[in-house]
């Protein structure tokens, strides 16, 4: 995931970049789901999950790994925000994007890139 600070043009006068990575076991998602679920997934972030069938579970795993990444790359860890703040959507063709409310509803989805 990269931040794209304010505009193309400020990307190409800085050449700067922020990034978060996130690693995690599916193994370890799956057995704590039930108890993180409705503090880390959005009701639409649930519904897609629900909908991967048999890969549901790394479905969450990667959903997650991708909001842990979005807060490092902001500089903040999880802290300041709600996990819930920040959701992972899909376009039509299932490329990733994210929505923002709460805390971030500052932030704008353009701003990212997954």
């Amino acid at each position: 995931m990269r931040i794209c600070k304010d505009t193309a043009d400020s990307e190409r006068a800085n050449n700067m970049y922020n990034i978060g990575t996130d690693i995690e076991k599916t193994k370890r998602i799956k057995s704590a789901f039930e108890k993180i679920k409705n503090r880390v997934y959005t009701d639409g972030e649930l519904s897609y999950i629900e909908s991967r069938g048999e890969g549901k579970f790394q479905t969450a795993t990667g959903i997650f790994c991708a909001k842990e990444a979005f807060s490092k790359a902001i500089g903040t860890g999880i802290s300041g925000f709600a996990l819930k703040d920040v959701e992972v959507c899909h376009s039509s063709l299932g490329k990733p994007y994210f929505a923002f409310s709460g805390k971030l509803s500052h932030f704008s989805h353009d701003s990212f890139s997954l």
